[in-house]
């Protein structure tokens, strides 16, 4: 994937200190998002821990550590979610407008992805497929985030930008990418 890093970073109001850093990077390639996730630092204290294996698709990962992807077509109000755990369960969701009608994407039966851990390293990465936005050559707007939760129960809440007094990953404000 040729894409330039993007540092993302922490909801400052709420969440301690941190000794990791994360950044991402999206690259799109007509119909799907190439997306990449990189943490590094105290990543042996993630919970749930790097597994092996085909991961499922699974509903309410963003109650421990979650990378999330929000893709919508400049202009429209629907718009997708991808969540990616670092066990390999996925899940991505079609929305009719902020926080509207959550649905599994008929589109994504599968999410082709990896998940690699070593070193103080963990690395996430997905194709996700746009079909059920339908944008052809228009343009996207993107948001990358994370919920990151250590051992011990802390989370801290990633993004490439807090437009809200809270974090909340849904607001289109901070949706920064043009794909």
């Amino acid at each position: 994937m040729i894409a330039r890093v993007i540092p993302l970073q922490p909801f400052a109001a709420a969440d301690p200190p941190w000794a990791l850093r994360l950044e991402a990077a999206a690259a799109r390639a007509g119909d799907i998002l190439e997306v990449e996730f990189r943490l590094e630092g105290e990543t042996a204290r993630i919970v749930p821990a790097c597994v092996p294996g085909p991961g499922s698709r699974r509903d309410g990962l963003w109650r421990d550590t979650c990378f999330e992807v929000f893709v919508a077509v400049a202009g429209e109000a629907r718009y997708l979610e991808a969540n990616l755990a670092p066990t390999q369960d996925w899940n991505v969701y079609l929305f009719d407008g902020y926080r509207l009608g959550p649905r599994p994407d008929p589109a994504s039966s599968d999410l082709p992805r990896t998940a690699e851990q070593g070193d103080g390293i963990l690395t996430l990465s997905c194709s996700l497929p746009l079909a059920s936005l339908a944008p052809g050559e228009r343009v996207l707007e993107v948001g990358l985030a994370a919920v990151i939760r250590l051992d011990g129960g802390r989370a801290g809440h990633w993004a490439l930008a807090h437009p809200g007094d809270r974090p909340d990953f849904h607001l289109r404000e901070g949706f920064l990418l043009r794909r």
